[in-house]
């Protein structure tokens, strides 16, 4: 299921023995657009003031009431690593983190979840197929070297969106898959130039995320965006709109 990651913040984190705290933030990676991480605020049970928790924890997010049920217990957030949400997260403190919650580095897992495939509009299913993989070891999606970069979900809304040709807007949201904790579409409000719409974007279609500038450059024109699915907020984006999209792009989503 498809949700507004704007809509999950604040909603309660539900322990297997009681509550732990409510969600504060979720960590992306840059390439893959994977959730890898969950920032909570625990409010008063716990000294510490957030804690981490991986996204293999977590089950799907409901509604009524809103709450996000984790595999864990009081005791095991209790007892997790401490964790400063104002200090930089190296691989160092994530492998501590995986290690205490006994479960793989993403980035050493072939298996990471949120795979796309791209492929010609007029190919075959699987004919000259890109994954994301490949498309992001050609990318600088942070304009820093090193390796890939974790990112704040809250922190995309307001970047500035730009096409091959123009500006397109800015982001409003993402909609993360819950399924499997991936962001599989940015929301964009088109302002000026098409008052009133909102258009999904693939992650995909990103060629670089300028943190500085604030600033998503996209390989795609506005007249791309335009020609593309239309897109209502109070619409749900189910398979049906979910291939069409898909189609149109030239995109084929990949589970592994």
């Amino acid at each position: 299921m498809l949700w507004n990651a704007t809509a999950i913040k604040g909603y309660v984190i539900d322990a297997a023995d009681g509550e732990i705290g409510t969600v504060a933030d979720l960590l992306f990676e840059d390439g893959s657009w994977a959730i890898r991480w969950l920032i909570v605020e625990t409010g008063t049970w716990l000294s510490a003031a957030k804690v981490l928790l991986p996204a293999a924890v977590l089950g799907e997010p409901h509604a009524e009431p809103e709450h996000v049920h984790v595999r864990l217990t009081r005791q095991q957030v209790r007892d997790a690593p401490a964790f400063d949400p104002d200090t930089q997260l190296t691989r160092e403190i994530e492998a501590t983190h995986a290690r205490y919650y006994a479960i793989s580095p993403y980035w050493d897992d072939d298996l990471m979840q949120g795979f796309y495939a791209r492929q010609a509009a007029d190919s075959d299913a699987t004919k000259g197929a890109t994954t994301v993989m490949d498309r992001r070891d050609a990318r600088n999606f942070d304009r820093a070297p090193g390796p890939p970069h974790l990112h704040s979900v809250m922190a995309t809304q307001g970047l500035t969106v730009e096409g091959t040709d123009d500006a397109i807007g800015h982001v409003e949201d993402l909609l993360i898959d819950t399924g499997g904790w991936t962001a599989r579409y940015i929301t964009v409000h088109t302002g000026v130039w098409w008052p009133g719409e909102k258009v999904l974007i693939s992650p995909l279609s990103v060629e670089w995320i300028d943190w500085i500038r604030r600033d998503i450059q996209l390989d795609i024109s506005r007249q791309q965006v335009l020609d593309s699915p239309p897109y209502k907020p109070e619409m749900t984006v189910d398979g049906a709109y979910d291939e069409s999209f898909l189609t149109y792009y030239g995109i084929r989503w990949v589970k592994k």
